[in-house]
């Protein structure tokens, strides 16, 4: 979604994350009207899979086949 002079506003990413522009001033805030989200502080764990097995020494792993159910 772009504003009225062409500057994205606003995105809608894969797995339904949105990214919205905001001043930074907006983004450190509080929660207000009812916003009770607050993203985890860490990105890479809360898009983590879990594997169903342990993965003993990933640095001999020299390919993997991946499924993701879900």
């Amino acid at each position: 979604m772009a504003g009225e002079n062409g500057d994205i506003v606003k995105i809608v990413a894969l797995m339904g994350m949105m990214m919205v522009r905001e001043t930074k001033e907006e983004a450190l805030a509080e929660p207000q009207d009812g916003r009770d989200y607050r993203p985890p502080s860490d990105f890479a764990v809360l898009t983590s899979v879990k594997a169903s097995r342990d993965i003993t020494d990933p640095t001999k792993v020299n390919w993997m086949r991946v499924r993701l159910v879900g």
